[in-house]
């Protein structure tokens, strides 16, 4: 009849034990960078962009054209301030930017606002642009739609 080492059986019963609370641990890491990657994923989806006239003006110029003031804003709702922010305004009808020293960009139907970084937990930035569009076509700029790309959270 053998008898049973008590010893032994401790000992391989705390080895299992840990080898399951490692598995345990690693699996846990892995949930926890899933978490962060998707919570990053859903920051970064959560920032916005608006756009408003602030100036129309109720008739048009010598020229038929009018040229009303716009403010676009890139919000970052996120805690993580987004780096490479690239904002695309594409608008239904040809604009053209007036600068503030007078020079007029060429008709165009799309254009780009940048900025390296927006911080986080309410970070913005504001753009304010003089877009001059034909009269006739000053009530389809409602339709248009700024959208952002290329943005990265900084970790």
């Amino acid at each position: 009849m053998s008898s049973v080492q008590w010893g032994d059986v401790a000992t391989w019963v705390s080895a299992a034990a840990t080898v399951v609370a490692l598995i345990y641990v690693a699996i846990q890491v892995k949930d926890l960078r899933v978490e962060r990657r998707l919570e990053q994923t859903v920051e970064l989806d959560g920032v916005a962009v608006l756009w408003q006239a602030r100036s129309v003006p109720r008739s048009p110029d010598e020229d038929g054209w009018s040229t009303a003031d716009y403010t676009f804003l890139a919000y970052n709702p996120g805690r993580l301030p987004i780096t490479d922010v690239v904002v695309t305004v594409e608008v239904p009808c040809e604009v053209r930017r007036v600068h503030h020293d007078g020079l007029v960009d060429a008709l165009t139907r799309q254009f780009t606002l940048t900025t390296p970084v927006i911080r986080g937990a309410g970070g913005e930035r504001e753009w304010r642009r003089a877009l001059s569009v034909r009269w006739d076509e000053t009530t389809q700029m409602r339709d248009g739609q700024p959208t952002i790309a290329r943005t990265r959270s900084r970790s």
